[in-house]
């Protein structure tokens, strides 16, 4: 690593970069990365079927990733993807937009009742 001279005497001191020990990510039984299909011509003008062969774990990832194979449209030969399983519908973080009230009245059908039943008050919380 770098050295540094004090008082005559040679000090090495700690080198942050290079191959450690310590700080490397588990990477061992991951899935492969995550990623939606290119924009050829069938992805610009319209949309494309694909079909989910399977679910799976991916190890240090939040989200289940999906197997999706698609039909190549031009050549005869299937493509497989590996993309996430779940997008929430209503944007991720602190602030989602779900585009109308979350309040329900408290005679609403049960399969309606989601969201803040009979609030007392709206606004933030």
């Amino acid at each position: 690593g770098p050295l540094q001279v004090q008082d005559k005497a040679v000090v090495s001191t700690q080198s942050t970069g290079g191959p450690g020990g310590i700080f490397t990510a588990h990477v061992k039984r991951r899935k492969g990365a995550a990623k939606l299909r290119t924009i050829d011509y069938a992805e610009r003008h319209g949309y494309i079927k694909g079909v989910v062969k399977e679910i799976i774990h991916d190890p240090g990832r939040g989200a289940p990733l999906a197997k999706v194979h698609f039909r190549d449209p031009y050549k005869f030969k299937i493509n497989k993807e590996t993309i996430l399983a779940v997008e929430h519908p209503h944007g991720g973080g602190n602030h989602q937009h779900i585009g109308h009230p979350s309040t329900v009245r408290r005679d609403t059908s049960a399969g309606a009742k989601v969201g803040l039943i009979a609030a007392r008050r709206t606004g933030r919380l």
